[in-house]
């Protein structure tokens, strides 16, 4: 799991596959409310892990700010879905073992398979505008 802002780009000029994916992150505008870029969000209680098992998932914010939950340890949630191969993920619950980070304009969190993450959390309801550029791993 990576958690930066695209400012540091330079940081991953090592891994040409993510630099090249965050080079493209960089010619979005900063505060940009494009409606194609919002994401509705949800409530604490109304979160779920997702897991991936063939993607990396980049979390790109525009505009706003967002929560999302994270959790290295899939084996301690309750699975709510079985894996669904065509759209790669499953859901867990939230109850316990878990961190969080707030992404704000130009804060990106790279998400590798198997680390569990909860995305499109606010705690006051404000809208959110990121992107989510899926890598295969």
């Amino acid at each position: 799991m990576i958690f930066d802002n695209i400012s540091n780009i330079e940081k991953y000029k090592n891994d040409n596959k993510l630099y090249e994916e965050l080079k493209k992150l960089t010619l979005l505008k900063i505060g940009d409310k494009d409606e194609k870029k919002r994401v509705a969000t949800v409530k604490f209680d109304e979160a779920k892990f997702e897991n991936h098992l063939k993607n990396i998932d980049i979390h790109y914010v525009v505009s706003g700010k967002e929560k999302i939950l994270v959790s290295n340890n899939i084996d301690n949630h309750v699975r709510l879905t079985e894996y669904d191969r065509d759209n790669d993920y499953e859901l867990f619950d939230i109850s316990r073992d878990f961190s969080s980070v707030v992404l704000f304009p130009g804060d990106f969190l790279v998400v590798y398979p198997g680390e569990a993450h909860a995305p499109k959390i606010s705690d006051d309801g404000e809208n959110v505008y990121k992107t989510v550029i899926k890598l295969k791993y």
